[in-house]
Parts: structure tokens; sequence; C-alpha cells
């Protein structure tokens, strides 16, 4: 396969899962992938594809299969020093980690891709950081926390005009004030 059909196909993969029509087919797609020795020869399609199967099993809510996905696509990225790679890899595992309810850790991720995407000036997923942090705040209790971060993560939407991501946080927002424990000071 030249660079460009491998291009072509992970492409084709990651739109599948995104779009959410056939989980099961991306994951069958994806598997493939993995037994083709040209993927496996190419660091950044391996850990992509790693990624887009991670995903789809995610979103099927099969976290545990999800993880060692996520984990090996880390580690291709911070061998090859993907920064991109490594950030999207350390995101996933976190919001993982959400699902298996184990905030803590999944904060410790989301923290560490957050520094990646800072020094990578990727000001959409800085506030998709900062926005999630909120979340996993708020999951801890820490009202406090979760609007600081909701805030943040505004302020940074605001200035990239981004209104889908405004309005999640204002929802989030809106859910620490319903929740019935806050203290909210």
């Amino acid at each position: 396969m030249t660079q460009q059909e491998l291009t072509t196909k992970i492409e084709e993969l990651e739109e599948l899962v995104e779009s959410g029509s056939d989980y099961i087919e991306a994951e069958h797609q994806a598997r493939e992938m993995l037994e083709t020795p040209e993927i496996i020869a190419n660091s950044n399609i391996h850990c992509r594809t790693l990624l887009a199967l991670s995903s789809s099993l995610w979103r099927r809510g099969m976290n545990e299969n999800a993880l060692p996905c996520a984990e090996q696509a880390l580690s291709i990225a911070t061998q090859e020093q993907n920064k991109y790679l490594e950030a999207k890899s350390l995101y996933k595992i976190g919001v993982t980690y959400n699902n298996l309810s184990d905030y803590h850790i999944s904060m410790d991720y989301i923290k560490r891709a957050l520094l990646l995407y800072q020094e990578l000036n990727d000001q959409e997923w800085i506030a998709g950081c900062f926005g999630f942090l909120g979340i996993l705040n708020n999951n801890l209790c820490d009202y406090s926390h979760a609007l600081e971060y909701y805030y943040k993560a505004n302020e940074i939407y605001e200035g990239i005009y981004n209104k889908k991501g405004i309005a999640m946080n204002y929802c989030n927002i809106g859910i620490v004030y319903l929740s019935p424990l806050r203290k909210v000071g």
C-alpha cells in the first residue's frame, strides 16, 4: 500500500467511528488493519488505528477493551515523539477511566493531555481538556473547581467562536447548580 492509500484507509476508518453508523464494522476494519504489515510499520497510521478502535469500543461501553488499545497507542506516540497523538491518547485514556468511575486517574491523564495541548497551542483541545476537568471535578463533588474549569473552557471557546463548546459548558454549569449535594461557593 502507498502512503496515500494508508492515509485514505485510516481517514475512512476515523470517519466511520465518528459517524457512529456501524461500530461493529469499524472494529472489524480496525482489527484487519492492525494485521496489515504496512500499517504496523507506519507508526502514525498504527497509532491512529488503535485510537479509532479504542474510540469505537469506548462508544459501545466496552471500556475495559478500549483501554489497552489507547494505552498501546500512547506507547507508540511517546516512542515516536508525536506530541499530538500522545495528547490524543492521554485524553482517550482519561475519558475511558472516567467511564470506569476512576476519576482521580482520569484527571491525571487529562491534565497530562492538557499540558501537551498547551505546548502545541491547540486551543480547541485545551478548552476540551478544561471542560472535561470540569466534568471530573463535578463527578468528585468539587463544584467550585468544576465551575472554574468550565469557565476557563468557555473563555477559550468564546475566543475561537466555538458555539457548540460554549453551549455544552453552559449545560454542564447548569448541572453543577442542579446537583443535589452541591456546595457552590
